[in-house]
């Protein structure tokens, strides 16, 4: 299906109706500046994210993060984001489903500012889907241990 003739679901998150982010309508605001996405380690908060996913242009799922390290000068802060697709999958015996497939991983730049940073992150849309999501988590990065994060949120739209 072409894309420029599907429709977009239109989403609006509280982080939007706010106006922390200039995000087009469309757009899915997870978290907020007052209530970040928070990486934690040994209980300790390290650091924290939110933004909005959303389909740019009919061309692109975007991810515009915001993230901050809350213990200013450690380990950098990221945000990362692994974008899937819904799309059909069909056999050579004619059985069809429709499922998410993975399309790729992206990481912000760490961070060790105690201010907020921006950084978007974004993925070609497949002609062959109809919904976008991100599966996103902050993380705090470690070089001799792994990563602690936060949780994952799924932000997703249709196209």
């Amino acid at each position: 299906m072409n894309r420029a003739l599907r429709t977009v679901s239109v989403h609006t998150g509280a982080l939007l109706a706010v106006g922390l982010l200039a995000a087009p309508a469309s757009a899915v605001g997870w978290y907020s500046a007052s209530s970040p996405l928070k990486v934690k380690e040994k209980g300790v908060t390290q650091g924290g994210a939110y933004g909005a996913f959303y389909n740019a242009g009919n061309t692109y799922a975007r991810n515009k993060t915001v993230r901050k390290d809350f213990r200013p000068g450690g380990n950098g802060i990221y945000v990362d984001t692994r974008f899937s697709f819904l799309e059909n999958s069909c056999t050579n015996t004619g059985g069809c489903t429709t499922e998410w497939k993975f399309s790729k991983h992206k990481e912000t730049k760490r961070t060790t500012s105690g201010s907020w940073v921006r950084q978007t992150v974004d993925r070609t849309l497949s002609d062959e889907g109809s919904k976008a999501r991100g599966a996103i988590h902050v993380c705090e990065d470690q070089s001799w241990s792994p990563d602690p994060c936060s949780p994952w949120t799924y932000p997703t739209f249709s196209y």
